[in-house]
């Protein structure tokens, strides 16, 4: 349907969108190691999230659901 397709494009824009802030932001070597403790954190953070609000989706509770939007916090994981 047209909603879906729309629904497509703004992932795909968004998509876009952080994979050239995370090449900018991945550019200066000194930048990533000053923020190193805090993406961790973060990453860390993310797993908790997942164990205490995690959807089994697929056979696996890698999913956090907010109404029909679903994400995988272990793929933001893996970049950090």
């Amino acid at each position: 349907s047209l909603s879906s397709v729309f629904t497509q494009l703004a992932a795909m824009v968004l998509g876009l969108i952080l994979f050239n802030v995370l090449l900018w932001f991945m550019r200066d070597p000194t930048r990533v190691m000053k923020y190193k403790i805090y993406i961790g954190a973060a990453a860390v953070l993310l797993f908790a999230v997942n164990l205490v609000f995690g959807s089994v989706i697929y056979g696996s509770k890698n999913w956090i659901q907010i109404g029909s939007f679903t994400i995988q916090p272990s793929e933001l994981v893996k970049i950090a």
